[in-house]
């Protein structure tokens, strides 16, 4: 796995109304902004995602794989933190794609949000896992802070390209799991039969000094 992450911050996103943004501000916060983790995961042809990603250089195996001359494919992944900046995005994606008027893209922008952190993975080979794979995702897919203390996901929501992971808002103790004074989380997965394991950092995401779903 190859590890990609450019940053860019928040206060850039929030000199203009969401309305605003260009078709290049949104695939910006898409792809490249602090809430937006992406990798690639190699595969044999025809067979299973074989290296998962942990943030780190390629696998020594894949190498030695490709070395010997087996067929290998890289397939490119995002984990997205659905927070308020890439939620707003991503309803701005549709208004520009032409399928959500503005009228309606204000009323989903002005709704409140799940009672949930919400996470996508995004990538071709969801399409190659059956239903109950996907659910049973939700026992390998957890938020871990830096103290230890760890959530799974409580509910997966799938598509054909994507996939929502949704945590508790809190932990087990009954109190906030993540909060404006924590520095960083990792999001963990083996969904996919590899480890994707990104960390996130809870003061690039704030907006406006809250951390906003």
């Amino acid at each position: 796995m190859l590890a990609v992450s450019v940053a860019l911050t928040a206060e850039k996103y929030l000199l203009k109304p969401y309305s605003e943004w260009s078709e290049n501000d949104v695939k910006n916060i898409l792809s490249r902004s602090p809430w937006v983790k992406s990798g690639e995961l190699s595969i044999e042809t025809g067979a299973r995602p074989s290296v998962g990603g942990t943030g780190g250089p390629p696998n020594q195996v894949t190498r030695d794989q490709e070395k010997a001359g087996e067929a290998l494919r890289y397939v490119p992944y995002k984990i997205i933190w659905y927070t308020k900046i890439p939620r707003l995005a991503a309803i701005r994606e549709r208004v520009l794609q032409g399928s959500l008027t503005p009228e309606n893209a204000a009323v989903h922008a002005q709704a409140q949000p799940e009672e949930a952190w919400r996470f996508a993975l995004e990538t071709q080979l969801l399409g190659r896992m059956s239903p109950d794979k996907i659910q049973e995702a939700t026992q390998t897919t957890q938020l871990i802070r830096d103290d230890g203390a760890a959530i799974e996901a409580q509910e997966i929501q799938a598509g054909k390209q994507m996939v929502y992971f949704l945590f508790p808002l809190q932990g087990a103790d009954g109190k906030p799991f993540l909060t404006e004074e924590s520095k960083k989380f990792t999001f963990e997965t083996k969904a996919l039969g590899s480890l994707m394991r990104h960390s996130f950092k809870i003061p690039d995401c704030l907006v406006n000094g809250k951390l906003e779903r």
